[in-house]
């Protein structure tokens, strides 16, 4: 039977090293269960074949950090929406996103026959004021020459300013949608408008296609602008008063652990959504890395230097949502004690509590087949 055990305990422990390497919650088929003991005694055997070490926690000066997570977004000084100046019909769309722009690129066309009305009706107010104009002066003239009544004059003066508005008005339509009122000529009235990028960037939407009908004022894509990048990140009650407007601290992709990025915070929105989490927004510095909108990312805010009691962080297990540690008792007795954590630096993690294990040899190698063990143990 012993024979038989030892077996069992090797192919099971060699499943935890093998298949549970990476994870940190340890469940079986069947679902987890609370060992019943917290105690777990090896045999020479057992030990051989697990190797556990164990050590005191160390004593140093460590980093103290706020570990944050969210997503990265576009600026909202840096998104802009183009929108279609005139009613008409798109032509030329040869756009994808993802797609960089430069500024004054042409994008695509919009034609309306409209168009054509509108500069029409802008020539010919402005040709008729040139007329009204001179009447105008020639009825001033007159009138001091006692040569017409001061009716007349009063009417050349009205006619002259409603042309004047008109004019101004039509010409405030047509700066608006873009087009110059001193290129406007009777020869070469244009029935359409080119649509160019307001800016260097990258198209993240595109509404519109070749053929399709775009309202006045309907949004036609929208640019955003690469260089300006930052982080909306979730902060808890706890770490909202160690967050201050103008700290620094880089980030690390949640995907792409050697992707790291430059930050500062640059403002806070002091209020709780349902989930407990204020708003954090942080200005990233990409320094020439392709940063995708929408990807999830961690960041760890310094607070301050402070003494603490650090382990290694694979001395510390994962059962049913608590972190735990094994405690050496004797030389093959292990005992497993819930612990609490406080920030993890390079593969250290502080140990808070409880203080009684801080000269108590902790289990560095060999943690998981301890848990294994023990869970197996409460199984039978």
């Amino acid at each position: 039977m012993k024979f038989q055990h030892i077996i069992v305990f090797a192919i099971l422990s060699a499943g935890s090293f093998f298949g549970c390497k990476n994870q940190d919650v340890v469940s079986s088929e069947s679902g987890s269960t609370t060992p019943a003991s917290t105690l777990v005694t090896l045999t020479k055997e057992q030990a051989e074949f697990l190797k556990a070490q164990a050590k005191e926690p160390t004593l140093k000066e460590m980093d103290l950090v706020h570990t944050l997570s969210g997503q990265l977004i576009s600026s909202p000084s840096g998104r802009t929406t183009i929108t279609a100046p005139i009613a008409g019909i798109v032509r030329n769309v040869n756009l994808v996103p993802g797609m960089k722009v430069r500024k004054n690129q042409v994008l695509f066309r919009i034609e309306d026959p409209n168009l054509i009305q509108l500069q029409e009706d802008f020539l010919l107010t402005k040709s008729a004021l040139t007329l009204a104009a001179k009447d105008r002066q020639r009825q001033k003239s007159l009138f001091s020459e006692q040569s017409t009544s001061e009716k007349n004059v009063e009417i050349s003066q009205k006619e002259w300013e409603d042309l004047m508005i008109k004019k101004n008005s039509l010409a405030g339509k047509l700066k608006l949608i873009g087009l110059d009122t001193q290129r406007i000529q009777a020869n070469k009235l244009i029935n359409g408008l080119d649509i160019v990028a307001t800016n260097d960037g990258l198209l993240s939407a595109i509404y519109v296609h070749t053929g399709k009908y775009a309202p006045y004022g309907e949004a036609l894509v929208e640019i955003i602008d690469e260089t300006t990048p930052m982080l909306k990140l979730g902060a808890l009650e706890k770490d909202l008063p160690y967050i201050q407007i103008g700290q620094r601290f880089q980030a690390t992709s949640s995907v792409d652990g050697n992707m790291q990025v430059n930050a500062t915070i640059s403002y806070i929105v002091p209020k709780f959504d349902e989930s407990g989490f204020a708003e954090v927004y942080a200005k990233v510095e990409p320094k020439g890395k392709v940063l995708a909108a929408g990807s999830s990312w961690r960041a760890e805010i310094p607070i301050e230097k402070s003494n603490a009691h650090v382990i290694p962080e694979e001395s510390v297990v994962t059962f049913e949502g608590n972190t735990y540690v094994f405690v050496e008792k004797s030389a093959l007795s292990y005992e497993m004690v819930q612990v609490t954590l406080g920030t993890k630096h390079l593969g250290q993690v502080a140990l808070i509590g409880p203080s009684s294990l801080f000269n108590q040899k902790i289990v560095y190698t060999g943690a998981y087949g301890l848990l294994m063990t023990l869970k197996n143990t409460g199984e039978e």
